[in-house]
């Protein structure tokens, strides 16, 4: 019996988180379906975007289960440690993306001593766009630098262009959609 390799466990193990985000994530956390028919027109409900996510991931996972193995490697400390770091980059980025706006906002009120919360401010620009720009920066680049072992301004630039673009994607055709992680904010 052969031990399976990095691959076929990393796509397994994705595959059951893209399972239970479609499965059990969405349907709970979602209060309207994929798409929602709201005054004679269709709108994009809230369990669109996670579960496409979803579905993508699963599709990777699966990619990654059946393909051929043969340049496949065994899990080992450098593996190991290779994916830590991956795990960390995006961890801090999305850290960085959930506490941006709100420190902000925090330090805008410290300064003009006004009664500024967070929660008031997350749909008006520039707070909506906070969070989302230095946390979507932060994981390009960090990624860029994992994978390229360093970093440059002009793949800050490009980071922060590409973040900017992704926003601008969803935000402004849709009126009501708030840029994460506003929402839950």
């Amino acid at each position: 019996m052969t031990r399976p390799r990095s691959d076929t466990l990393i796509g397994l193990n994705v595959l059951a988180i893209a399972t239970m985000i479609a499965f059990v994530w969405v349907p709970f956390d979602s209060e309207t379906g994929l798409i929602e028919h709201v005054r004679r027109r269709y709108v994009i409900g809230d369990a669109l975007a996670p579960t496409i996510a979803a579905l993508i991931m699963g599709l990777a996972a699966l990619g990654l289960i059946f393909r051929a193995g043969r340049d496949d490697k065994k899990i080992d400390r450098d593996y190991a440690l290779s994916l830590l770091v991956l795990v960390a980059v995006c961890g801090a980025s999305l850290a960085l993306m959930r506490y941006a706006g709100p420190v902000v906002v925090g330090f805008a009120d410290m300064l003009t001593a006004q009664e500024w919360t967070y929660r008031s401010l997350r749909a008006t620009v520039p707070f909506r766009y906070i969070g989302f720009l230095t946390g979507g920066t932060a994981l390009i680049a960090g990624l860029s630098w994992f994978m390229d072992g360093r970093i440059s301004r002009r793949v800050l630039i490009r980071s922060f262009l590409i973040a900017l673009g992704v926003g601008c994607c969803f935000d402004l055709p849709f009126e009501d959609i708030i840029l994460p992680p506003n929402g839950d904010v």
